[in-house]
């Protein structure tokens, strides 16, 4: 491998006979010199693989020029290469390493080539200029912290065929779009979406657990519909989500944890499921629950397991007469005592909550 600057360009040539990889680099390539002042990279046919760190942290480079025969891109190769706009990755590529374009500030245009599997953790961490993504249907893991804090990133396919969405995968991509998790999915990371701007989710797959902060602070989320499969909706999962209308607890849920709907104040509709068993320190801290005769419920599963609360602050009940195993997508309402404007809120709710589930 052999490399000559001309001028503000990085030319990098292969000079073994048919195809080869670069080596890996920990501190630094010999062309990463800040003297150099590079500002475009040019790598030549040839090349299979650009190594680890291979163009980190040279911050004048605002284009580079890949080759047709490159199959992969090592970790960190182009870490916090801060001029860098826009990146066109070749079909050919199926493997890049993680943090490979992380704080990449002023990358807004970069494509995910059509066989890759694994969106490595950290591959865009910070890319705050990225507005859009396109996962490509070969894709089954987004990895740990993949566009975290990619504050501006709103338009995200997630395609059927996804498995994995690890921790903080989109930690505060504020004004993320996505309404719908695919069936393929199995598991969601911890802080997978935190802080984003989600009006409404709808999760299909199997996951059995609801992972801690996953929609925390999401202060825009007014609707969503959990799969019945979850036993554990974790601690924090909906801190902070103000706006959030109502909830129906999964068939399947065993576990609420602690401050999991804290700061929900605007749930005027809670649906508890027969098969609840712990509700968490703080998990309704900003409600009431009280019974039929006004006296208040502990808010501990065995007083609120199989009851529904309507109402301005959640603060009416009647009892879930659907037996335990089996759903009521319209559920009749038998004794409720309410006040008549509470009644018109209370209405708008559950139209609102079991419109939300048949969609």
């Amino acid at each position: 491998m052999e490399f000559e600057i001309s001028g503000n360009v990085l030319n990098i040539t292969y000079t073994g006979s048919g195809t080869g990889a670069m080596e890996d680099y920990t501190y630094g390539a010999p062309w990463a010199n800040p003297y150099f002042g590079v500002t475009e990279v040019n790598v030549g046919e040839g090349v299979t693989r650009i190594g680890n760190n291979a163009f980190s942290n040279m911050d004048t480079v605002s284009s580079v020029s890949l080759p047709s025969t490159l199959t992969s891109i090592g970790s960190e190769a182009f870490y916090h290469c801060q001029s860098l706009t826009s990146v066109s990755i070749p079909q050919s590529v199926t493997e890049i390493g993680s943090g490979c374009f992380a704080r990449c500030i002023l990358l807004s245009s970069v494509n995910i080539p059509q066989g890759m599997t694994e969106i490595a953790p950290e591959t865009f961490d910070n890319c705050g200029s990225l507005t859009s993504i396109s996962i490509p249907q070969s894709v089954r893991k987004i990895g740990d912290k993949a566009f975290h804090q990619c504050t501006n990133l709103g338009s995200v396919n997630i395609p059927e065929g996804l498995e994995t969405i690890g921790n903080a995968a989109f930690f505060q991509c504020f004004p993320l779009a996505i309404e719908e998790i695919p069936r393929s999915v199995t598991s969601i990371g911890t802080e997978a979406f935190l802080g984003c701007n989600l009006k409404e989710i709808r999760i299909l797959g199997p996951i059995t657990v609801l992972s801690g902060a996953i929609f925390s602070g999401c202060t825009y989320l007014e609707r969503v519909m959990l799969p019945e499969t979850i036993e554990t909706i974790d601690r924090v999962a909906f801190f902070g989500c103000w706006r959030l209308h109502g909830i129906d607890m999964p068939l399947a849920l065993r576990t609420i944890g602690m401050h999991a709907f804290d700061g929900c104040t605007g749930l005027t509709y809670v649906h508890f499921n027969f098969e609840l068993e712990e509700i968490g320190e703080d998990a309704f801290r900003n409600h009431t629950f009280y019974s039929e005769d006004g006296k208040v419920l502990e808010k501990d599963a065995d007083s609120l397991a199989g009851k529904v609360f309507i109402g301005e602050t959640v603060s009416k009940m009647y009892e879930d007469t659907t037996p335990q195993g089996e759903s009521d997508d319209d559920p009749e309402i038998d004794s409720v005592w309410m006040s008549a404007a509470t009644v018109a809120v209370a209405v708008l709710a559950a139209f609102i909550l079991l419109t939300f589930r048949r969609v």
